[in-house]
């Protein structure tokens, strides 16, 4: 009886070394691989790094597959980098982790890139009807931001927008009454000065799998004064402008000229827009259309006369434009002489 009874307790004593001597295997939450960038872009690198705080995989054997394919092996291989697929199209990558003595990890990811690009207008940005640029938020000026994203699920279908999740931010504080389901258009101020604004946006389909972020950098732009001359036939020469470095030889007995703020906001309505306006320094007023100067030769003499125009916005303080442009007169060209300003026949105001 007695010998049958310590049979048993060694029976008992060598099981449970059988389960410890098992236990050191290495699991997968033992072997972790981070993946840089977090968000991952079209056609850029894509790199894994394996760390373990179990195991030293300095003395491990790491190999990497890609699509099946092993590209890159080696012991304490760490680091992997590959080039991430076009939007649409996936990649697998395979990391296989065989330790010594605690057998072997793999770990798989399926990358499936997405991408989305952002475009910016000026929503209250003023520019002639011919003009041909884009139209420049200024200080202060109204902006729209619209995303545009290209994601392609599993069956190559592309998403519509509508069906996406955005969440922006500006200067990384999130927009949280711009942002959710469908909302890939911000509206939002422009900046002030001597400063960038940063406006980035998250897109995700609703299941989480596809993921695409950007962020530019919106600068700061100063309105442009620009003169033209009206012509009585055909209206604005907008083909030729009339700045400091050309002098406007003037050779009718009277000149209208315009004056354009571009990029000043709502700049069509001259209630919120202040013109001042100077000849060789002083201050002249002009009545009716303000943009509008009107310049008469006076019947004898030549000279000189300098035009200035400070435009300032009533409610967008930080929106001021200045310029300026000479006027050339008579039939010799004298540049040392300057026009007084109080002649009559020079200088009409009225239009």
């Amino acid at each position: 009886m007695k010998r049958i009874i310590n049979f048993v307790f060694a029976l008992v004593l060598v099981v449970p070394g059988v389960l410890v001597a098992q236990s050191f295997g290495i699991s997968q939450d033992q072997v972790q691989v981070d993946v840089r960038p977090a968000v991952i872009q079209p056609n850029f690198p894509v790199t894994f790094d394996v760390v373990s705080y179990s195991t030293d995989i300095n003395r491990a054997y790491v190999a990497y597959y890609v699509d099946g394919v092993l590209v890159q092996d080696g012991i304490g291989l760490k680091n992997f980098s590959v080039d991430a697929p076009a939007v649409g199209q996936n990649m697998n990558v395979e990391i296989r982790v065989r330790t010594t003595g605690q057998g072997t990890v793999t770990k798989t990811y399926n990358i499936r890139p997405a991408q989305v690009d952002l475009l910016y207008e000026a929503t209250n940005s003023y520019a002639p009807a011919m003009y041909q640029g884009k139209k420049l938020p200024a200080h202060q000026g109204g902006v729209r931001m619209v995303a545009i994203p290209y994601f392609i699920d599993s069956e190559g279908r592309r998403l519509s927008s509508d069906s996406l999740i955005y969440n922006w931010s500006i200067d990384g504080n999130p927009q949280v009454d711009s942002s959710g389901f469908g909302r890939d258009i911000l509206e939002f101020e422009g900046p002030e000065y001597y400063r960038d604004r940063r406006v980035s946006v998250e897109v995700t389909n609703v299941d989480g799998n596809l993921v695409a972020e950007r962020e530019i950098a919106l600068p700061t732009y100063e309105p442009v004064i620009r003169f033209y001359r009206e012509n009585p036939l055909w209206g604005t020469e907008f083909s030729a402008a009339i700045t400091a470095d050309s002098p406007l030889r003037l050779s009718a007995a009277e000149t209208t000229i315009r004056s354009v703020p571009f990029f000043v906001s709502d700049a069509s309505l001259y209630d919120v827009v202040d013109y001042q306006w100077t000849m060789n320094g002083a201050p002249t007023q002009v009545y009716g259309n303000r943009n509008l100067f009107n310049l008469r030769v006076p019947t004898s003499g030549s000279g000189t006369a300098q035009i200035e125009l400070e435009i300032d916005h009533q409610q967008k303080l930080l929106q001021i434009a200045h310029s300026v442009f000479t006027v050339v007169f008579g039939t010799e060209t004298d540049t040392g002489t300057t026009i007084n300003t109080s002649g009559s026949n020079f200088f009409g105001s009225s239009n």
